[in-house]
């Protein structure tokens, strides 16, 4: 299993279970905080509808993932990650398609973070 398919299997899972779960615990694991950080995020710009169109995404992510997509930050670029992300083409993102844009991202950061701390594995 990849990278990608596992943080991709760890958030379905984590937010596949009851809000009650996180409450029962007086503090948070570092992926609660993560996971909830997320769950805002998507919030932030899917509003009301808990999907996110492509206004929306355009502005996400000139806002949000400043690097890091592998798709030019111009128009057509942007188009066409939300057309690859959008699996069930109803021109909207759902939670569980925009979590591909984040492991993506994630697997992209976890490569800079290496490069920027020489070629040593600190982990």
């Amino acid at each position: 299993m990849d990278f990608f398919a596992f943080i991709l299997m760890l958030f379905l899972c984590l937010f596949r279970l009851p809000t009650e779960t996180f409450k029962m615990s007086k503090s948070k694991t570092q992926m609660q905080v993560l996971a909830d950080g997320l769950i805002e995020l998507f919030h932030k710009y899917s509003g009301k509808s808990d999907t996110i169109d492509k206004k929306e995404f355009k502005k996400m992510i000139n806002e949000q993932f400043p690097d890091c997509v592998e798709y030019p930050q111009n128009q057509q670029g942007k188009d066409k990650l939300f057309k690859d992300l959008d699996t069930n083409k109803d021109n909207e993102l759902s939670f569980e398609e925009w979590t591909r844009l984040v492991g993506s991202f994630l697997s992209c950061a976890h490569v800079k973070f290496h490069q920027h701390e020489g070629h040593h594995h600190h982990h």
